[in-house]
């Protein structure tokens, strides 16, 4: 049975629902559902979703390693090299 309710909103409010289902990428039905299972315990951890912005970047960063642009670090050693090198460029970029 599927039961249809109004909730009347204030324009703030409003406001800041709708920035948030554009960062979500969500409609407003499918947010009011997430947030009372959530609320209601039926999902135990909060549901996260990424923004557009987060979603591009996992896009670039994918495209980046199919086309073979990583680095592969072996031990610890490694990993410090290169981010104390890492370290050095920024530096060297803000003087």
């Amino acid at each position: 049975m599927v039961e249809t309710k109004q909730v009347p909103l204030s324009g703030k409010i409003l406001e800041v629902v709708n920035e948030r289902l554009e960062n979500l990428g969500i409609n407003f039905p499918e947010y009011i559902r997430m947030l009372i299972m959530q609320e209601s315990g039926m999902v135990n951890t909060p549901v996260e979703y990424l923004t557009e912005a987060e979603e591009k970047s996992i896009q670039e960063s994918i495209v980046d390693y199919e086309n073979g642009k990583y680095t592969t670090l072996k031990n610890p050693k490694e990993i410090n090299a290169y981010f104390t090198k890492l370290n050095e460029e920024i530096d060297a970029k803000n003087i």
